[in-house]
């Protein structure tokens, strides 16, 4: 592999772009998402949170299903299938499974009585709104509004200074980044790795079909068992620093005065980290039940035989390569004139040629011109015509998601869609700071968790430290 391809590698803002001799792993830090409570529901006060729209699944008639032109058993990769769509998937053996209804609950991390080290014996006690096993305060020196790596990373610090922190996520500890986003992908991409290198053994004299796939039911066992023990060590670094995570949605009320799905928090600091979300473009047909973004690829449990990605950024570029080795046909859609294009050209270029090289198509300077319904399956229109397929991914981008301001979303200064801060983190609202993706959308994990503990310092102590990020 050429030595261009390791370099300027952390220059690039969006994501971190590794091309191994294996054929191809790309290896990006993907932005992570929180959703929040909006400016109505604050005004209206506490109040359960409704359980989601469980996920219909329709499974039509045999005669319904429509033949490939190559005599191939017709089978459609459908995670998502929305309630009341008009378009029938063909099958559903590939869904997303129903989500749970949120139940808002106080997660207290406290020591174990009388097991000495707490450092490796702390473990997290979860407490619902109707239970008082050890009281819960209503009120902190610091509150940190979301849960992934700058959320985290700011709790810990803010604790680490002596301040009583509360930890606000309505999802599990570590955010999107850990469930959805690079976490997961670095797990795929292992594993396309290793696949691509035991494809090529025969020349090493061991003999493995050249066919082979993976098994997608251990793939996701062995990537929810990664999730659960990095979760598990992050909610043990809670635990002894003493942050207390509430486990529901949050958002403003006022500078002082969170209002969540337990109850009503007077704090004297806030650090916003509402992270990013992944977003549909605003296109003819991105209602078709088999277009999927970013968040929904990890729950996948059959490997799609045509794949068209349209967007050749970072998650794109992952994807393509991931499931090219995962055995699916793959066709890449950029609308700019290269993928990468946030990249230094040289980098992209080497990105085009491994990519190549793996087997996908790429289709550059097209613009995609929305999603027709073909019998069920989605057939993606571009500049260059029609192509039929099994599962769209839409790795068009993400964008801050900036509910958790809540009442206070006219009064935070925004810039190009996220949230403005100083180089002290600090939002155009004293007392109140921001770091993370929510502040900037492209951005590397390593400078997520200088903004955050930057934000974090500044929230606790009195003078003010600079953050070492181009903000």
């Amino acid at each position: 592999m050429p030595e261009y391809l390791f370099e300027n590698v952390a220059a690039t803002p969006y994501a971190k772009t590794l091309a191994m001799h294996a054929g191809l792993a790309l290896s990006a830090f993907v932005p992570h998402a929180h959703g929040y409570l909006t400016g109505a529901d604050i005004a209206a006060g506490p109040k359960p949170v409704a359980a989601p729209e469980p996920v219909v699944v329709v499974t039509p008639e045999p005669s319904s299903l429509k033949e490939p032109a190559n005599d191939e058993p017709a089978e459609l990769i459908s995670p998502v299938v929305r309630a009341g769509n008009p378009i029938t998937p063909i099958a559903s053996d590939l869904v997303m499974p129903a989500p749970a209804p949120e139940k808002p609950a106080i997660r207290i991390f406290e020591p174990i009585a009388g097991q000495g080290d707490t450092r490796q014996r702390d473990r997290p006690s979860v407490l619902s709104a109707g239970q008082d096993r050890r009281p819960v305060p209503l009120s902190c020196d610091v509150a940190v509004i979301g849960g992934g790596p700058a959320g985290y990373t700011a709790a810990l610090r803010a604790a680490e200074l002596g301040a009583k922190v509360i930890l606000f996520e309505k999802d599990e500890i570590g955010g999107a980044d850990l469930y959805r986003g690079r976490i997961p992908m670095k797990a795929y991409l292992k594993t396309s790795g290793q696949l691509r290198q035991a494809r090529e053994a025969g020349e090493r004299g061991i003999s493995i079909p050249a066919d082979a796939i993976p098994d997608m039911k251990r793939c996701l066992a062995s990537k929810d068992k990664l999730v659960a023990k990095l979760a598990k060590g992050i909610a043990e670094q809670l635990a002894s620093a003493g942050v207390i995570f509430v486990n529901t949605r949050a958002a403003l009320v006022n500078e002082h005065t969170v209002f969540s799905g337990v109850g009503v928090f007077s704090v004297g600091k806030v650090i916003l980290c509402g992270g990013s979300e992944p977003f549909l473009p605003s296109l003819p047909g991105m209602e078709h039940p088999c277009v999927i973004t970013s968040d929904e690829i990890f729950t996948m449990k059959k490997i799609p035989k045509q794949l068209v990605i349209f967007g050749g950024g970072a998650i794109g570029c992952q994807a393509a390569a991931v499931f090219s080795a995962f055995g699916s046909r793959v066709l890449l859609i950029e609308r700019q004139s290269r993928v990468l294009p946030y990249a230094d050209a040289k980098t992209s270029e080497g990105v085009r040629q491994v990519l190549l090289a793996s087997g996908v198509r790429l289709y550059t300077g097209v613009p995609v011109l929305g999603v027709t319904d073909a019998g069920g399956r989605p057939c993606v229109e571009s500049g260059r015509g029609g192509v039929e397929c099994d599962l769209v991914l839409a790795a068009v981008g993400r964008r801050p998601n900036l509910l958790c301001r809540g009442n206070l979303d006219g009064q935070i200064a925004l810039e190009d869609s996220a949230v403005k801060v100083n180089g002290a983190m600090e939002t155009s609202v004293p007392g109140i700071y921001a770091a993370g993706d929510f502040v900037r959308s492209a951005i590397r994990f390593s400078g997520v968790t200088e903004m955050a503990r930057v934000a974090a310092e500044n929230a606790v102590a009195a003078e003010k430290r600079q953050a070492a990020v181009d903000i």
